[in-house]
């Protein structure tokens, strides 16, 4: 059996959270609740209010009966920039990253060298009309 997590998404307006199963391919959602962010407990991706806001995301969370312990916090925040692409299917041994960083440039029109970046691999290969194959 998957593990249930909840999972928070705190906004500048918006706290939203999930209860579900922690799975890739197919998962299960037992509950959600989403309510207004506490005045001024957020700005630009940083809590300001920790208390406020946890007593907040408590109470929200016992009135909807989650009680798992598991949690992914996510903070929206115009200091993160995200981007989707597909790269070149890459065997098991070679490494996303210098695909990851070839693209960079072209989804990012910045100086590199002031930045980190990641990658999460998301879905199945996929058949190209050439009939190639893309992550």
């Amino acid at each position: 059996m998957a593990k249930k997590v909840i999972v928070v998404r705190i906004g500048t307006n918006e706290v939203q959270i999930v209860h579900m199963e922690y799975t890739a391919n197919y998962p299960t959602v037992y509950g959600c609740v989403r309510f207004p962010t506490p005045e001024n407990a957020v700005k630009d991706g940083m809590i300001i209010e920790v208390t406020e806001l946890a007593t907040c995301i408590r109470k929200a969370c016992a009135d909807k009966g989650i009680r798992t312990k598991d949690v992914i916090f996510t903070v929206a925040s115009g200091k993160i920039a995200s981007r989707e692409t597909s790269v070149p299917i890459a065997k098991k041994k070679m490494k996303i990253q210098p695909l990851v960083m070839a693209k960079v440039l072209d989804l990012f029109p910045i100086d590199v060298e002031k930045y980190i970046f990641s990658y999460v691999e998301q879905g199945e290969p996929k058949k190209t009309e050439e009939g190639g194959l893309i992550q």
